[in-house]
């Protein structure tokens, strides 16, 4: 019998490749689609980044336009628009620096939710909105970032206010308490609420820079600083003040003659809105009972030399009014304190606060003693004015006159006075701590004197305190009265604002 032979048929496999080449290309394609889409989203994570980053740098730069132009130094100040410093209470002052784009309508106290610019984050602050009847907005300032004929930074505006503890969220003097009623001051080492309770704090009011920089694009930014004006706090405990044994004093023999501690004796006009309203101190301030005696006995008239003693001449030791130790901006008691290589000596804090910088070519390294023959006349520094005070540092030896100076007058060698000749403010000598006045001028120096030896002839930085010395020749009125009004002028004319803090705000 014949077996039966059966075929099997394989299916056909035509069609097989092309579906194969058909996923493979939907494959590439979804990978190519991939990529191309990543590429996009990483070009929109570029652009997003960059012009984020040009708000934040647009909102910098409105902070450090109003950080610079709260000096009331600059002819571009916005405080030269306020009666008094910005007040917390009862009203809450406002100040706005506005930043418009041509054609452009910058309305930060315009709360309508259709205005992308409004000041929403006041009330995040201070509890109320800008436009309550608790707030006193002055009128808007415009920005001078344009000045120039270049487009300036995009930011939109910058408020100004003072700071509370409030405001700040935070309880500065550790009571309990988040006072909204007192404003925020600073002495340089210490923030307080502006109270009875810290009257013996020297200091200034802190305020609050808050910036929002909005791009075409609607990138926004929001950023703040606060900042205090630079305060230098000097310490000047008499009329004429030789910090430095022995104390020698050569006094006129003119009748007109004086050295008055009593605020505000003399004849100048005080500073435009201040009047002397400080205690009376010493007419000579020393540092050492056998130089108060020897003093005593070397002036020519003592009842011209009168203060806060009682009696006449008034000359004390006031080295216990001297500040000293840790915990004190600078150590007057010591040569390092008041002259030495650190940033927070007196002489360091003077230079790196000067107007006016005199020192020889061949010698740049300040403040150290200059080299011999290093010398200056009053056509080298800036004489400033009564609004606008000057602060000159003076590397070397220094004569003057017959000239009228307002400010800060600072000399590390022998300062020289000579006829006619006026300063309102402060007198610093302090390095040789040597002073000589000549000639029968009739102007007189109100503010204070202040004279300490820290080095030697050599320049070297001494161990203690050396020998001072002051002394007038010739007759003539020109004599030396205490007033705290222009020792606070002359301490304005740093009109430098410092940052504190800097942070950005969630702006939603």
């Amino acid at each position: 019998m014949k077996p039966m032979t059966i075929t099997k048929h394989r299916p056909s496999e035509k069609g097989v490749a092309l579906l194969i080449a058909i996923f493979a290309l939907m494959l590439i394609s979804a990978v190519a689609l991939s990529l191309v889409l990543m590429s996009g989203t990483g070009s929109a994570i570029d652009s997003n980044y960059r012009n984020s980053t040009k708000a934040f740098y647009s909102a910098y730069a409105g902070l450090e336009e109003a950080r610079g132009r709260l000096a009331p130094s600059r002819t571009d100040t916005v405080s030269g628009a306020w009666t008094s410093p910005l007040a917390v209470n009862p009203t809450i002052k406002v100040q706005y620096i506005i930043n418009p784009a041509a054609g452009e309508t910058v309305a930060p106290t315009n709360l309508a939710g259709t205005n992308k610019y409004a000041d929403n984050e006041f009330a995040n602050e201070w509890g109320v909105p800008v436009t309550s009847g608790t707030v006193s907005v002055l009128p808007n300032i415009t920005s001078d970032s344009t000045a120039a004929g270049l487009n300036g930074p995009m930011y939109k505006w910058v408020r100004i206010t003072g700071l509370t503890e409030k405001s700040d969220n935070i309880d500065v003097n550790g009571d309990g308490v988040l006072d909204a009623v007192d404003p925020i001051f600073s002495n340089g080492s210490q923030e307080y609420p502006n109270t009875a309770g810290y009257a013996s704090l020297a200091g200034t009011q802190v305020y609050r820079l808050t910036s929002l920089a909005v791009l075409p694009d609607n990138s926004r930014r929001m950023l703040q600083y606060d900042v205090v004006m630079t305060a230098l706090n000097l310490n000047i405990p008499a009329a004429v003040t030789l910090d430095g044994s022995p104390a020698t004093v050569g006094s006129a023999s003119s009748n007109n003659f004086a050295i008055n501690g009593n605020d505000g004796s003399g004849s100048s006009p005080n500073p435009p809105g201040c009047t002397p309203s400080s205690p009376a101190k010493p007419a000579i301030g020393d540092i050492n009972n056998s130089d108060t005696t020897t003093i005593d006995s070397s002036l020519k008239r003592p009842t011209h030399y009168t203060g806060s003693c009682g009696t006449t001449p008034c000359v004390q030791n006031v080295s216990s009014s001297l500040p000293t130790g840790s915990g004190v901006p600078v150590d007057y008691t010591t040569p390092t304190g008041l002259d030495g290589p650190q940033s927070s000596s007196l002489m360091q804090t003077m230079l790196n606060n000067a107007t006016n910088v005199n020192t020889c070519a061949s010698y740049p390294n300040v403040p150290e003693p200059a080299p011999a023959g290093c010398s200056f006349t009053d056509s080298n520094i800036n004489l400033g004015t009564a609004s606008n005070p000057a602060i000159n540092f003076v590397e070397g030896d220094l004569s003057i006159g017959p000239v009228t100076g307002y400010g800060i007058l600072v000399v590390t060698g022998n300062l020289t006075l000579n006829g006619n000749y006026s300063w309102n403010g402060l007198i610093l000598v302090i390095g040789q701590g040597t002073m000589s006045a000549k000639g029968g001028g009739n102007g007189e120096i109100d503010g204070s004197i202040f004279l300490a030896n820290t080095r030697s002839t050599t320049g070297a930085l001494l161990p203690s305190l050396g020998p001072t010395s002051i002394g007038w020749s010739g007759g003539g009125g020109n004599g030396v009265y205490y007033n705290s009004c222009w020792v606070s002028s002359a301490q304005n004319a740093v009109s430098k604002y410092s940052v504190l803090s800097f942070r950005e705000v969630l702006d939603f």
